[in-house]
């Protein structure tokens, strides 16, 4: 590692933690457990069709159970890095570094000897490491179901419209298409196959994209350039911290079974050098891109559980970018003394050390509530538009399907955007300009009914008001905790009638 990695990690740590915070990742939006100021009227007036009673709501996981907020899960997304980081260091580490180490060593039986075991070691690296993203993605599966729809989380037609009908269950079967996808190719392939290179390198690309389309900046404005940083951001953090776990475990045990292993070793430490310090300021550059994006302020992680926890993360990796200083000004030139290879060895296993708990404080990290004046800055400046919308209805487990436009509304100035809800019900979405023309459309609402007051309607269901900014929803269900739901994904304010 080269000298220069304790600035740049140190600010990629700084600046990507508040997007993960800010966000929690998009894992697990644990939205049916978090009430509602509101208590639902029984409809009244002959122009409203006779409400079903409401059916009972999910029961929550009880605590210390297995959901997106326990212990457990905090383990499952350290198992989900750990394996994301493992495929991508391996496609780098196969790709890069090794191409890089052949064309500066002479074509001799050493080099070819030394070559061939580490890449042999990196494919059996990259399949544990995708064995590993198909197990915790499991995991993460079950605890986001838990999450969602408490002691319904086993139900198979669940999961299903989790997984189609949410941006964190799209998200979700891109990271397992991905993972399964460069497990079989690795699996049948030979150990230099050009089907292996290529599946692997798709394969990151694929897990970097998904790793952002189940996170928050699917969400953040403009979302395209929140989810290319956050993919560039997880591409470079593998191409250090993956390719790292490779030399330690590929390319030092491969140096010392002959005479020529130092000096093969050095070559490939250089190689990796240059790779570690540019994936360094992608981070850093990413993180700082994706901190402006989604905090715009600082000041809001002071004196929080977040920001305490930031503060150990930015330690550890001051302690990582130290031990690979270490490793660039003192092991490295000593790699041809005697002892040299066992001096890395140390070095390397160190740095490695604090890159593990690095991603356990990073896996805490995204499930810490984010602070208080950051989350209200969101608030104050949301501007509403259909995507934003039905992201924070998928984050929320709520599955939708968009239905045909219907042109003018009946009652409202603006056209409605209509959805489908599980069970038939419906959800109509207003979009105004601005808060004012909004505000002119619901406040001559008859609050009771969610309609004019000369105006008689009939619904189907219960009909509730939700108006935030330039938004303004009518959701149309007897079912209690989707009306929860879909409440706590748009806004806290709801009024239901």
């Amino acid at each position: 590692m080269l000298g220069g990695l304790a600035v740049a990690a140190t600010v990629g740590a700084l600046c990507l933690a508040p997007r993960s915070a800010a966000g929690r990742a998009r894992e697990a939006s644990p939205a049916a457990r978090v009430p509602l100021a509101l208590q639902a009227n029984a409809p009244s007036g002959d122009n409203v069709l006779p409400a079903t009673p409401d059916p009972p709501a999910a029961e929550a996981p009880a605590e210390g159970e297995f959901d997106a907020q326990s212990p457990a899960f905090v383990a499952a997304r350290w198992l989900t890095y750990i394996g994301l980081l493992g495929v991508v260091g391996a496609a780098m580490f196969r790709v890069v570094v090794l191409a890089r180490v052949r064309r500066r060593v002479p074509d001799d039986a050493d080099a070819t000897l030394f070559i061939t075991r580490s890449l042999a070691v990196a494919r059996v690296s990259a399949i544990v490491a995708a064995l590993l993203l198909l197990v915790a993605a499991s995991l993460r599966l079950v605890a986001q179901m838990r999450a969602v729809y408490g002691d319904g989380s086993l139900d198979p037609g669940l999961a299903r419209a989790l997984l189609a009908d949410t941006a964190w269950g799209h998200g979700w079967l891109a990271q397992v298409a991905a993972a399964a996808i460069a497990l079989g190719a690795l699996t049948v392939s030979r150990v230099r196959n050009a089907v292996a290179h290529v599946a692997l390198v798709l394969a990151s690309l694929a897990l970097a994209v998904s790793a952002a389309l189940s996170g928050h900046p699917a969400a953040a404005h403009p979302a395209s350039v929140a989810i290319a940083i956050d993919a560039a951001h997880v591409l470079a953090a593998g191409g250090w911290i993956g390719t790292l776990g490779l030399v330690a475990i590929a390319g030092i045990p491969a140096a010392r079974i002959h005479s020529s292993g130092p000096r093969l070793l050095r070559e490939l430490i250089l190689a990796f050098s240059t790779v570690a310090l540019a994936c360094a300021a992608v981070v850093a550059l990413t993180g700082i891109a994706s901190a402006w994006i989604e905090m715009r302020s600082v000041a809001a992680l002071r004196g929080t559980p977040y920001g305490q926890t930031l503060l150990l993360k930015v330690a550890l990796v001051t302690l990582v970018a130290a031990a690979g200083a270490f490793n660039w000004r003192v092991a490295t030139p000593r790699l041809l003394e005697a002892g040299g290879i066992a001096r890395i060895r140390r070095a390397v296993g160190a740095e490695i050390v604090f890159a593990v708990a690095v991603l356990v404080a990073t896996a805490v990290l995204v499930a810490t509530p984010p602070p208080v004046d950051a989350m209200s800055e969101e608030q104050e400046t949301t501007v509403w538009t259909a995507v934003l919308a039905e992201r924070r209805l998928g984050d929320a487990g709520v599955a939708i399907r968009r239905l045909p436009p219907t042109g003018r509304h009946i009652f409202m100035s603006v056209p409605a955007t209509s959805y489908e809800l599980a069970g038939g019900d419906e959800l109509e979405l207003f979009l105004y300009p601005d808060a004012a023309a909004r505000a002119a459309d619901t406040d001559r609402l008859d609050p009771r009914r969610v309609a004019p007051p000369d105006m008689m309607i009939k619904r189907r269901a219960q009909a509730s008001l939700i108006s935030d900014a330039n938004m303004a929803a009518i959701v149309i269900t007897n079912d209690a905790a989707l009306r929860q739901r879909v409440g706590d994904a748009l806004v806290p304010r709801v009024h239901s009638h």
